[in-house]
């Protein structure tokens, strides 16, 4: 995956805009999503999504149980089932990041980060929306 482009977002409430609803098959009874490799006993999935040909299935979870602190995965499908996670860096280090959202064609992704965005001197950043091509 190439970065292109950081560019804070400002503005936009993210709850809506970035949980939508997971689609899933039209199996009658609930299962538990990738066992072993997305869902784990001890790992928490927050807020999955699914890239628009069901490929790929980015989600965030906590990465320290200690501290608020979260990290962006992507888990891609293969013909054994998902494959383990990998953890998405965008290029910050020790930042919170969030919701990832892919665009139907695969070419942007949009996050919530608590990186902070440029030319801020406070001392504790807020969230801001951003996006990488």
């Amino acid at each position: 995956m190439r970065i292109t482009t950081f560019t804070p977002l400002f503005g936009i409430t993210l709850i809506g805009l970035l949980c939508a609803p997971l689609r899933v098959s039209a199996q009658p009874w609930p299962a538990v999503f990738g066992p072993g490799t997305i869902t784990k006993k001890d790992s928490n999935v927050f807020c999955g999504q699914f890239s628009a040909d069901g490929s790929e299935f980015w989600f965030f979870r906590q990465v320290r149980a200690d501290a608020e602190d979260f990290r962006m995965f992507l888990s891609m499908r293969t013909p054994l089932g998902w494959s383990e996670p990998s953890m998405v860096h965008f290029g910050a280090k020790n930042t919170s990041d969030l919701y990832p959202a892919p665009s139907p064609d695969g070419s942007v992704v949009v996050f919530t980060s608590y990186r902070p965005i440029p030319g801020d001197t406070s001392s504790h950043p807020s969230a801001n929306l951003w996006y990488v091509e």
